[in-house]
């Protein structure tokens, strides 16, 4: 499914536009259809970087983009187990994907050895996927030498819930992603105070510790806290869950209703999972086959046009005290 989806944004490119996975709201640049081909691909290699522990769900929303993309050298990192071997999933997955390079190699020394390459492991043009604090403290320290997504990790969710959600299947939602531990978050925001009495016992473990449970005034006050923190994952389990969602515009993905857990998309919903977390979602969106392609804008001026506009750009220039731009411009004019 994920892949039928990648495909169908890069249909959508050939026709001159973006979909915002988020909202499907339509926009962006215009871009030859063959942008999108191997030749012309941001990026010859990608990481595709797994969590402390083997995820292999995390590879086929990160590779299938890639891989329509026109990303023609693929690597993998995954954190070796106790053996020192990668994890039997996540190598049955990586060949099932067609991969070819796949290194037991995790943490911020996996960051480190793609972002500059060692005798064993080839450098990469950009890091993508999900990890620790650690994962993300290196890639943001290697952003620059290597693009890189948006940070990723460690999982958050902000479930808001009215007196109409069921407190079990909402402490659920909130033990499923707290127990990615190392850091995650989990909150409830919701105006009924029953609602919180319910859930707080049936919360439970380690995981119980990063959950957060909080009485707001209304919806409209947990939107905005919700927007104010921009998480990873949000899920909406209302009524009035249309409301919510008009004013909801800063989180990674949104999971709508009491029959959605945010875990569908972890392994079955479609959608790319590779999501920004930190508050990131305020300007990054799920990874998608526009993070792995390269634009290029052309200009053609004929003699006509640039007797048109050239004045106007020979006084600009000069307004920033720049006269050889000027001059560049005003030598063709005569």
């Amino acid at each position: 499914m994920t892949a039928f989806i990648a495909e169908s944004a890069v249909e959508e490119v050939c026709l001159d536009f973006f979909a915002d996975l988020r909202w499907t709201v339509l926009y962006g640049p215009e871009i030859a259809p063959d942008m999108a081909g191997a030749e012309r691909s941001s990026h010859r290699e990608v990481l595709l970087e797994g969590r402390m522990r083997a995820a292999v769900e995390h590879l086929n929303p990160k590779l299938s983009p890639a891989q329509v993309a026109g990303v023609g050298e693929i690597r993998v990192c995954t954190p070796p187990g106790p053996d020192g071997r990668a994890d039997e999933s996540v190598l049955a997955v990586a060949g099932l994907l067609g991969l070819e390079e796949v290194y037991a190699l995790g943490g911020a020394q996996a960051v480190g050895a793609l972002a500059f390459g060692t005798e064993t492991v080839r450098r990469v043009d950009k890091i993508v996927g999900p990890g620790n604090d650690f994962v993300t403290a290196a890639k943001l320290e290697v952003f620059g030498v290597v693009g890189i997504d948006a940070p990723q990790g460690p999982s958050e969710v902000m479930v808001i819930a009215d007196a109409g959600a069921f407190p079990e299947r909402v402490a659920r939602d909130l033990m499923a992603q707290a127990e990615h531990l190392s850091g995650a978050s989990a909150v409830l925001l919701t105006p009924s105070e029953e609602l919180v009495r319910s859930v707080e016992p049936l919360l439970s473990g380690e995981p119980s510790e990063l959950i957060t449970l909080v009485r707001v005034r209304d919806n409209a006050q947990a939107v905005e806290i919700s927007n104010e923190y921009a998480p990873e994952h949000a899920h909406v389990i209302s009524e009035d869950h249309e409301a919510i969602l008009q004013d909801l515009d800063a989180v990674g993905m949104v999971a709508i209703g009491d029959f959605s857990p945010v875990a569908l998309g972890d392994y079955a919903a479609g959608p790319s999972h590779a999501l920004p977390s930190g508050g990131a979602a305020v300007w990054a969106s799920a990874l998608g086959t526009r993070d792995f392609v390269a634009h290029t804008n052309y200009i053609h001026f004929t003699k006509d046009a640039l007797d048109e506009i050239g004045p106007h750009v020979e006084r600009l220039a000069r307004l920033e005290g720049f006269e050889n731009h000027a001059q560049s411009v005003g030598v063709r004019l005569r």
